[in-house]
C-alpha cells in the first residue's frame, strides 16, 4: 500500500510499549479474562456459558450474528437513551475491531478528489485514511474557552469549512480522543443542522461511548440525532475500550443508510470474511444487558479513580502541569511546561527520556496527535495518559514522573 502514512500513535506505542515497565500509553478500561466474565453472570447455566464448545469454528454470518447485531442495535435504541433512531439488526455490520470499521467506513463517505471536515484533534486515523484514499481534509479545530478552559469546538466554525456542492461529510470523534472532550447534545443537533444543510453524511466514532465522566447531561449518540429525509448518518464501536474487551476483535458499524452498508460490503470482502465466530460470541455474551451493565459500571468506577488521582498530581505541580479534565473517553491530556524557560516541552523528546529514565510509557500528544507533520504548536506539550490502569499502577507512575520533572 504504496503512500498510506505511518499510523504515528500505534507505531510509538509498538515501539515503546514493550519496553515499559509502568504502562500508562493505552486507551482501554481495563483487559478482561472470559473467567471474569462468566462471574458477572453466576445464574448462567452451562448451555449459556460464553463459549459452546460444540460449536463449530466455521464462518461466522458475513454481516455478524444475529444475536450479536441485535445486542448493538440496542445500544442505539431509543429504550436505551431517549433518542429518536429506529436501528434494527439490518442497520449493523460486525467488524474486526473499529479500526477496521474506520478504514473501511471512510472509504465509503468520500471518493478522491472530493473534500471531507474532520474535527480536530481526534483519532488520527480519521483523516490519515481519508488523505491516503485521495480525499481532500480540513479540520475543524479545537478553541479553548475563555472562561473554562474547556475544549469547544464551534458549529459556527464548521460552517464556514464547508463548501457548497464539494464537501461530503463531517467526520466526528466522541467522546473525544486524545482530549476526553464530549460534544453536547446542543453541537450534535448544530452539527445535523449543517449536514442536512450540504447534503452531507455525519461519521462518529463513537468507540469511546458511553464511557463520560461528568455530572452533565449524556450526549446521545449521533445516529439518535435527527435528520432531515435522506441525510445520512455513520457511527463506529467497538468492545475494546469502554468495557475492557481489546482482545476479541469485535467492532461494528452503524447506520441508517443501508445502501452505504451494501457499499461497505462490497470493500469488506475483499478484507475479511467477517469476524472471529468465537469473538463475536464472547461480544454477545459481554453485550448482555446484565453483564454489560455490570462492565461498564466498573470500567466508570476505574476511569473516577484514576480521575481524582490525576486531579491530585496536577495540583500538586501547579504551573507545571495543566490539563482539562475529561468529561468522556478512557485517556486524559496533560501538558507540560519547560521548567527552565516556561514554554511548552519538545512532548516526543520528553517522552522518549521518561521511559529511558524511569520506564513509565505515555503517548506524546504533539507527536502522535498534530498535524500536518506532528509539529502542531497547539499541540505542543501535550501527553495522553491512560485512565484504564488500577490505582497503584498510576500511582507509581505519576510518582516516578514528579521525580523526573523535579529532576
Amino acid at each position: 500500500m504504496e503512500g498510506i502514512p505511518e499510523f504515528k500513535l500505534d507505531k510509538w506505542i509498538q515501539q515503546h510499549g514493550p519496553q515499559a515497565k509502568i504502562p500508562l500509553h493505552s486507551s482501554n478500561v481495563g483487559s478482561h479474562s472470559l473467567t471474569y466474565l462468566q462471574s458477572l453472570s453466576p445464574e448462567t447455566s452451562s448451555s449459556e456459558a460464553i463459549i459452546d464448545f460444540d460449536m463449530p469454528l466455521a464462518h461466522a454470518p458475513a454481516r455478524g450474528s444475529l444475536v450479536l447485531r441485535e445486542r448493538i442495535a440496542a445500544m442505539y435504541s431509543p429504550e436505551e437513551s431517549g433518542g429518536s433512531s429506529s436501528v434494527g439488526p439490518e442497520n449493523v455490520l460486525t467488524m474486526p475491531g473499529s479500526v477496521m470499521a474506520n478504514f473501511l467506513g471512510l472509504g465509503g463517505i468520500a471518493k478522491r478528489g472530493e473534500h471531507v471536515v474532520v474535527q480536530y484533534p481526534a483519532f488520527s486515523q480519521l483523516y490519515d485514511v481519508l488523505r491516503f484514499n485521495g480525499v481532500e481534509v480540513s479540520f475543524w479545530r479545537a478553541t479553548k474557552g475563555e472562561e473554562d478552559g474547556e475544549w469547544v469546538w464551534d458549529v459556527g466554525v464548521l460552517e464556514g469549512l464547508v463548501r457548497d456542492g464539494e464537501t461530503r461529510a463531517v467526520v466526528i470523534n466522541n467522546p473525544n480522543n486524545p482530549t476526553g472532550a464530549v460534544l453536547d447534545r446542543a453541537v450534535l443537533e448544530g452539527i445535523a443542522r449543517v449536514a442536512d444543510r450540504y447534503g452531507m453524511v455525519v461519521y462518529s466514532d463513537e468507540v469511546f461511548r458511553p464511557l463520560f465522566h461528568s455530572d452533565d447531561e449524556k450526549p446521545p449518540s449521533m445516529l439518535e440525532i435527527p435528520r432531515q429525509k435522506g441525510g445520512v448518518t455513520v457511527v463506529t464501536g467497538s468492545t475494546s475500550k469502554a468495557i475492557g474487551l481489546p482482545g476479541i476483535r469485535v467492532g461494528w458499524i452503524v447506520s441508517n443508510d443501508l445502501a452505504f452498508l451494501e457499499r461497505v460490503m462490497v470493500v469488506r470482502d475483499y478484507t475479511t470474511t467477517s469476524v472471529s465466530v468465537v469473538d463475536e460470541a464472547i461480544a454477545a455474551f459481554a453485550l448482555q444487558d446484565s453483564v454489560y451493565k455490570k462492565l461498564l459500571e466498573g470500567s466508570l468506577g476505574v476511569c473516577k479513580r484514576s480521575l481524582e488521582v490525576l486531579e491530585e498530581f496536577v495540583g500538586e505541580h501547579a504551573g507545571l502541569v495543566e490539563w482539562v479534565k475529561p468529561k468522556g473517553a478512557g485517556t486524559a491530556f496533560l501538558r507540560v511546561r519547560d521548567g527552565k524557560d516556561g514554554g511548552w516541552v519538545d512532548d516526543k523528546e520528553f517522552a522518549g527520556r521518561l521511559l529511558e529514565k524511569t520506564g513509565v510509557s505515555i503517548v506524546p500528544g504533539g507527536y502522535c496527535f498534530g498535524e500536518p507533520d506532528g509539529r502542531d504548536e497547539a499541540l505542543k506539550g501535550y501527553f495522553r495518559v491512560s485512565l484504564g490502569v488500577e490505582e497503584k499502577v498510576l500511582r507509581e507512575g505519576l510518582g516516578l514522573l514528579s521525580q523526573f520533572l523535579k529532576a
